[in-house]
């Protein structure tokens, strides 16, 4: 007959792991605010880089917005006797940042919120969707003229594994 024998297995270690995984998928939030952060720090730098989330330039400023934009930071003073741009003019025109007026609201406003399942972000200026998305004046009357979309917010291929990324980290206990 041969000898039986034991094996003792200790699963305090794997116990442990899957208790703080579960204790942390229970209570997602601080991925959430990392998310979030993340998110609206990537939206900004398609405000600096002026292009889509994907990479992609946004459409120039019309004329009409230049020529708005003039008026209301250099006027006269941006113009020769001609009615030409002159130096000052040129200047202002090259500086001149898509999405980007006089307030710099849409960019220096964004924003992310927690909801039970996730996080929101964006701006909450009126216009923010017109922006992102465009609009026709024929459709919208009160616009200057048509506007191309010019999306700064959402996920490039490199956001969602950053947002996986967070996530996981979390999910690990390392973040």
């Amino acid at each position: 007959m041969a000898n039986p024998f034991v094996i003792t297995v200790d699963t305090t270690q794997v116990d442990s792991y899957f208790n703080g995984l579960s204790a942390r998928a229970s209570t997602p939030s601080p991925a959430y605010i990392a998310i979030g952060e993340y998110l609206t720090r990537a939206a900004d730098q398609n405000f600096a880089r002026q292009q889509t989330p994907d990479g992609q330039r946004w459409a120039s400023n019309s004329r009409l917005t230049i020529e708005r934009y003039l008026a209301t930071k250099g006027g006269a003073k941006a113009l020769n006797k001609k009615g030409q741009l002159n130096s000052k003019g040129a200047l202002l025109v090259s500086s001149k940042k898509i999405l980007q007026g006089h307030t710099g609201l849409l960019r220096h406003r964004l924003f992310y919120r927690l909801v039970s399942d996730g996080v929101v972000y964006g701006s909450p200026e009126a216009y923010a969707a017109m922006q992102h998305f465009g609009g026709q004046r024929s459709r919208y009357p009160h616009l200057w003229g048509d506007l191309p979309a010019r999306p700064f917010v959402g996920l490039s291929g490199a956001d969602e594994k950053t947002v996986v990324s967070i996530m996981a980290n979390y999910l690990r206990g390392t973040l």
